[in-house]
């Protein structure tokens, strides 16, 4: 049974010079000394001191650096080393309030304490006539006084005896101090009594596993909260960086768009260049993209042209727009071009872009046509050779102009 207060805090705060001291009897032997001569016929206090010290008449003694109850001392139950702890406190108080029947009350809580350890409560039942004092009574019972039982009740013990038994105990008081019948009475109720504690001591067992239960489901509980949010901080954590990973991979796709649409647009030109220069032929053939574009110009200026004003639109649009940075990109090989992006980048407030996406996707083969540009970009023969041989732009201008 666990204490709030240890022997050697309750005498450091009963007997403050005893405070940086070795707690053994003799020291404390001295300070009840000085107490009992500032306090002389006090029985509240010479009952306590009396526990404290067993005459030499007792069987139990003190140790010259143990008193005799603390060989008792256990977790497990209320004992004699539980009842000096308790008389230290009602000592500490009784000097504080010498409050007399409030300390004679908790003597009796002590006997209630006890309960059937050691078979007290049926001591303390068969003596009731005889002792004049319960808390002298309950000592002398522990500390196995030969001389008290002697001059209170007329009766002989030795040490050999076990005052623990109950039947040691019918032996020497039952037709003394108590008749058979009552014994055999009090030995009755007794038994039953021990049976209602062993009952409580189930219930107080069964309450404790109860608490100690909850407790656990408790514990869990708050584990599975602190489980639930670090999972939350984790999954939160994960979120962001697939958030964050979208966003990059969002800006990856807009990047290689841009890459893309570069190509797509400069082939995209080359191409309609070569369709339209193959029949209105304005001067020598170009390769490069920004002369292809200023003849294409002058092409599409021919008035047998106008439906193709949007063309000229969007070179100049492109003309306008900034191909520096994607011409810096990396020209990958791409099987369909997406021309629908040129709406999204070039001028995309302009509705003549829809004609030109519109335009763009009737080429044929054009995508074909801006890869061969791009594989073949560092070689220039091989590139028109492979042109030459796949494209015949006078048909396809055939097809898409004068159909």
């Amino acid at each position: 049974m666990k204490s709030q207060k240890t022997l050697k805090n309750l005498f450091n705060q009963i007997f403050p010079s005893t405070q940086n001291k070795e707690k053994n009897p003799a020291l404390i032997q001295s300070e009840f000394d000085q107490l009992l001569k500032s306090y002389p016929g006090n029985k509240i206090i010479f009952s306590i001191y009396c526990f404290f010290y067993p005459a030499t008449t007792c069987k139990e003694q003190n140790t010259s650096d143990k008193f005799w109850f603390q060989k008792f001392q256990t977790q497990e139950k209320y004992t004699e080393y539980n009842v000096a702890l308790d008389l230290l406190r009602i000592l500490e108080d009784y000097l504080v309030n010498k409050d007399e029947k409030k300390a004679k009350d908790k003597f009796e809580e002590i006997s209630y304490k006890l309960r059937d350890y050691k078979n007290v409560n049926f001591y303390l039942v068969i003596t009731a006539k005889k002792a004049f004092d319960l808390l002298i009574n309950l000592t002398s019972f522990f500390q196995q006084d030969k001389n008290y039982f002697e001059k209170a009740f007329g009766v002989e013990i030795n040490f050999n005896d076990d005052l623990t038994d109950i039947s040691t105990l019918e032996n020497l008081f039952a037709g003394k101090i108590i008749t058979k019948e009552e014994m055999s009475i009090h030995k009755y109720y007794n038994g039953m009594m021990k049976q209602q504690f062993e009952l409580i001591n189930q219930q107080n067992e069964l309450i404790n596993q109860q608490n100690e239960f909850k407790n656990q489901q408790n514990e869990f509980k708050n584990q599975q909260i602190a489980i639930n949010k670090r999972q939350k901080e984790e999954n939160d954590k994960l979120m962001n960086e697939i958030n964050a990973l979208k966003n990059k991979n969002k800006n990856i796709e807009e990047q290689l768009e841009q890459i893309h649409l570069r190509d797509t647009i400069k082939y995209s030109i080359k191409y309609i260049y070569r369709l339209f220069s193959s029949v209105h032929n304005v001067g020598e053939f170009e390769s490069n993209v920004y002369e292809e574009m200023n003849q294409l110009k002058e092409i599409l200026s021919n008035k047998n042209l106008s439906q193709y004003q949007y063309l000229i639109d969007f070179i100049k649009a492109v003309q306008y727009f900034d191909l520096n940075s994607l011409n810096n990109k990396a020209h990958p090989f791409i099987k369909d071009r997406n021309f629908d992006a040129i709406i999204k980048y070039v001028d995309n407030k302009k509705p003549y872009l829809y004609d030109v996406v519109k335009f763009l996707k009737k080429c044929p083969k054009l995508s074909d046509y801006i890869n061969i540009e791009v594989n073949f970009f560092f070689s220039k023969e091989e590139k028109e050779k492979k042109i030459n041989s796949l494209y015949d732009f006078n048909s396809i201008y055939k097809e898409m102009i004068k159909a």
